[in-house]
């Protein structure tokens, strides 16, 4: 599993994301590029996975092939 900043880096450069225009989205996305591993304390939460959450339900506007494959390594991390 590898850090939740790693992926950040990899969705903001996918062409399709410039597309999204949730301002909510892109602020998860800037929280997402300080995060470490999904197991990892973040926030006052205990693990990252709820800032994960959050970005998968805001982010309905993002398409194509690397969103989904994204999202379906982010749904793997899933407890």
């Amino acid at each position: 599993m590898r850090k939740i900043s790693e992926l950040a880096v990899e969705i903001e450069a996918d062409p399709a994301w410039k597309k999204v225009t949730s301002t909510d989205a892109h602020k998860i996305l800037k929280m997402m590029k300080t995060a470490g591993l999904v197991n990892a304390t973040f926030g006052a939460d205990l693990n990252g996975w709820p800032l994960l959450a959050s970005f998968r339900s805001c982010t309905h506007q993002w398409k194509g092939p690397e969103a989904r494959r994204l999202r379906a390594e982010i749904k793997s991390w899933e407890p």
